[in-house]
C-alpha cells in the first residue's frame, strides 16, 4: 500500500510540474505576441505621423478627391498557384488647405499624368497576392504603400491618402 501511495504522490507532483510549465510557456508566448502587435502597430504609419507631415489632422472637408478610372489588375501568383486580379477604383486624396492657387496647379498636373498614378497602382498590386489583399488590413496596407510611392513620384506632400471607392479581388483558376 505504501508503494501506491507514493507512486500516487510522485504522478500527482510530475503532473503539477507539467501544468505549471504549459502555463508559464503560454504566459510567455501571448506576452511575446502582445509586444509584437504594439511594436509593429507602431512601426506603421499613423494619424500622427500625418500630423507631424502636414502641420495638423485633417478631415475629410480638408481633402479634394481626385477619382482615377476603374482598373483591372492582375496580382501576383500566390501559393495557390491561381492568376488572381483585382478590380479596383482609386480615389487620391489632395490636401485643399493650402494656397488654393498651387492646390490648381498640383491637381491639373495630377489629372494630366493619370496614367503614370495607374502605372503606380498597377505595380503595387503586382507585387501583392490575393491573400496580401483580401483582408481589411491588407487593402488598408495597400492603400498606405500608393499613397507613399505617389508622394514620392510626385514629390509633394499634397497627397494625403489614397482610398478604394469599389474593390473587388478575385480568384482565378
Amino acid at each position: 500500500m505504501d508503494k501506491s501511495k507514493l507512486m500516487m504522490v510522485i504522478i500527482i507532483v510530475l503532473l503539477v510540474l507539467l501544468l505549471g510549465t504549459v502555463g508559464g510557456v503560454t504566459w510567455y508566448l501571448v506576452n511575446l505576441v502582445n509586444d509584437g502587435i504594439e511594436g509593429s502597430a507602431s512601426a506603421q504609419p499613423q494619424d500622427d505621423d500625418r500630423e507631424e507631415r502636414h502641420g495638423s489632422t485633417f478631415s475629410l472637408m480638408d481633402i479634394d478627391e481626385v477619382p482615377v478610372d476603374q482598373m483591372m489588375v492582375n496580382l501576383a501568383i500566390g501559393p495557390r498557384g491561381t492568376s488572381d486580379f483585382v478590380m479596383v477604383e482609386t480615389v487620391i486624396g489632395v490636401d485643399n488647405r493650402g494656397n488654393a492657387g498651387e492646390l490648381a496647379t498640383f491637381k491639373e498636373n495630377l489629372n494630366s499624368r493619370l496614367r503614370l498614378v495607374s502605372g503606380i497602382i498597377n505595380t503595387v498590386f503586382g507585387e501583392l497576392t490575393y491573400e496580401e489583399i483580401r483582408t481589411p488590413e491588407g487593402q488598408s496596407a495597400t492603400a498606405e504603400e500608393i499613397t507613399r510611392r505617389l508622394q514620392t513620384a510626385f514629390e509633394s506632400p499634397l497627397i494625403l491618402q489614397v482610398t478604394f471607392s469599389e474593390f473587388f479581388a478575385q480568384r482565378g483558376r
